[in-house]
């Protein structure tokens, strides 16, 4: 709720939120990876805009953290632009495959 704020200026209440997703993306910050939730937010109120700010954390951009992208808009998801982070298009491809769980990375 607090992102939705900083990164696109709406506000959402809880109770508009539904879990749709969980990646657990490999790789990263830890051995143990990190683990990405997907809302679908049924309501907010305010206009969607991008908002000024880096969105750095530490002063070091990272996929997910907010750093700025180029357009705000609404896409068909089989017309999505080519420039989504591989997180958010295997979120995207296993909520319109129906599965509630992606795992991303990992090796056998």
């Amino acid at each position: 709720m607090r992102r939705a704020a900083e990164g696109i200026g709406v506000s959402v209440q809880a109770e508009e939120l539904e879990l749709v997703h969980l990646l657990h993306v490999a790789g990263t910050e830890s051995a143990h990876g990190r683990v990405e939730c997907v809302f679908r937010v049924h309501h907010w109120s305010g206009e969607p805009s991008l908002r000024p700010g880096d969105g750095r954390r530490n002063g070091t951009p990272s996929e997910g953290d907010g750093v700025p992208c180029a357009e705000l808009a609404w896409w068909h998801r089989l017309s999505l632009p080519g420039q989504l982070t591989w997180s958010a298009g295997a979120a995207l491809e296993g909520i319109a495959s129906g599965w509630s769980y992606t795992d991303l990375g990992w090796t056998a």
